[in-house]
């Protein structure tokens, strides 16, 4: 049963949602862009308008915001993910079989491969941590916390 005023509560397992988007073929760049984005929201704040529930206290929230960012730019599977794509892009390219060997073998979209012409994968995910960290900043300022701002 649900109490008047119970506080709402977030909880973010970042793991939780790098896991399932890679599996699903996600490519690293665009789900740390896709954290860094949910990220961005709550730090504007929250009002979820439930009469019967309080929204969430700012120093919970912020900290929640903070795993998120903490969890793009320290995420292992984020950067093997990517530097697996930037291989087998790399790979892609040195293959000079003909066309439909190439799409057999190399099952990657035109588009990844437009993309990986302009910079490396792994390059794209470095600046969304990059992001990930001054956001990081941002919302340990917000919560006034000034000692746990990460390298940048």
């Amino acid at each position: 049963m649900l109490k008047l005023n119970d506080t709402i509560s977030i909880e973010i397992r970042v793991d939780q949602l790098i896991e399932p988007l890679l599996e699903h073929g996600f490519r690293a760049d665009k789900v740390a862009h896709l954290l860094i984005l949910i990220g961005e929201v709550l730090l504007r704040g929250l009002d979820f308008s439930d009469s019967n529930r309080k929204n969430p206290e700012h120093s919970a929230l912020s900290e929640q915001i903070k795993i998120l960012f903490q969890g793009v730019y320290d995420s292992p599977k984020l950067l093997e993910a990517a530097k697996k794509l930037d291989d087998h892009v790399e790979d892609y390219h040195h293959n000079r079989i003909n066309k439909l060997a190439n799409q057999i073998l190399n099952p990657i979209s035109k588009q990844d491969i437009k993309d990986s012409r302009e910079t490396l994968f792994s390059k794209r995910l470095a600046a969304y941590q990059r992001l990930a960290r001054l956001n990081y900043a941002i919302a340990c300022l917000l919560a006034g916390d000034s000692t746990l701002y990460p390298t940048l």
